[in-house]
């Protein structure tokens, strides 16, 4: 039997290659993106992350979903420290 990890990189291998092979992230990671584009991209993300970790605490005990509340699949922290950094304030993304 396959594991979670296994099925899903093959669910979204089409997905992550697009992903990958577009104009914004080869501009992103060749340096051509200023810090506002680099902010903008690192908010949305931080939306996804809220979305998935906020029910966390409550699934934790729970049978089936609880083994999935990793905190090293927490990113809510590190994304925070990122945009403080590039000068978005908390309060911008609520």
């Amino acid at each position: 039997m396959d594991s979670l990890a296994a099925l899903l990189r093959t669910a979204t291998r089409h997905q992550h290659a697009e992903a990958e092979a577009s104009a914004f992230l080869a501009h992103l990671l060749g340096g051509r993106l200023d810090v506002g584009a680099y902010a903008r991209c690192t908010e949305q993300l931080w939306f996804v992350h809220e979305a998935l970790e906020a029910p966390a605490g409550r699934l934790v005990s729970d049978p089936v979903a609880g083994s999935f509340v990793r905190p090293e699949l927490f990113r809510l922290p590190a994304l925070e420290r990122d945009l403080a950094h590039c000068g978005v304030p908390a309060g911008a993304r609520h």
